[in-house]
C-alpha cells in the first residue's frame, strides 16, 4: 500500500513540475532549442515514467508491509515535499531549500544538528550560485 501511495505522490510531483518548469524563462541555450526549462522537463519526465512503473509493480509485488518507523518518515518527507513547493514562491529558493534540506536531514539523521545545519546552508547556496551565475538561470526570489 505505501507503494502504491508514494508512487501516486511522485507523479504528481512529476506533473506539477512539468508544469511549472514549462512557465521557464528561455535561456542561454535558445538558439539550439533549449532553454532553462529543458533540464527540470526531462527530470519530471523521467520521474513520471519511473512512478508510473513503480506502481505498477506495486500490484504485482505481494509483499505486505506493516506501519513502522520507516514509513512514518516517508510520511514526513513527503510532507515536508509539499510545504517545499508553497514555502519556494512565497518565501524564495535560498530560505526555502535551506529549511527543506535541514528538515529531511533531521528526518534522516538526528544525531549531528550543527553540522545538518551547515551542509543545508553551504549546499544550498552552493546551487544557488552555480544555477544563478554560471547557468544564468534565476531561481525564485519569493515575494516577502
Amino acid at each position: 500500500m505505501i507503494e502504491k501511495i508514494f508512487s501516486i505522490f511522485l507523479l504528481i510531483i512529476s506533473m506539477i513540475g512539468y508544469h511549472l518548469a514549462r512557465s521557464f524563462e528561455n535561456g542561454f541555450m535558445i538558439d539550439n532549442g533549449l532553454g532553462a526549462g529543458f533540464f527540470p522537463k526531462v527530470v519530471c519526465i523521467v520521474l513520471g515514467i519511473l512512478s508510473l512503473i513503480m506502481f505498477i509493480r506495486s500490484f504485482k509485488s505481494n509483499a505486505n508491509y506493516k506501519f513502522c518507523k520507516d514509513n512514518k518518515n516517508t510520511f514526513v518527507v513527503m510532507g515536508l515535499c509539499i510545504i517545499y513547493l508553497f514555502l519556494m514562491q512565497r518565501i524564495g529558493y535560498l530560505l526555502s531549500t535551506i529549511i527543506f534540506s535541514l528538515g529531511v536531514i533531521n528526518v534522516l539523521d538526528r544525531k549531528k544538528i550543527i553540522i545538518n545545519i551547515m551542509f543545508s546552508v553551504i549546499f544550498t547556496i552552493g546551487i544557488y550560485y552555480l544555477f544563478s551565475k554560471v547557468f544564468n538561470v534565476s531561481l525564485p526570489t519569493g515575494i516577502l
